[in-house]
């Protein structure tokens, strides 16, 4: 099972535990725990976009 602690950028956002888990589209095909496609939010710089 996939926890949003172990998709690379989901385990430091701030949000994880409150948004919904859209990871049936993800990023980077080959990467099971890339960051999830409908994502706009970047947490290392704390914007939407």
């Amino acid at each position: 099972m996939i926890k949003k602690n172990n998709i690379y950028i989901c385990k430091n956002c701030e949000f994880r535990y409150m948004c919904h888990d859209c990871r049936a589209f993800i990023t980077d095909s080959n990467n099971i725990y890339s960051k999830p496609l409908n994502c706009k939010y970047n947490p290392y710089e704390t914007i939407w976009s």
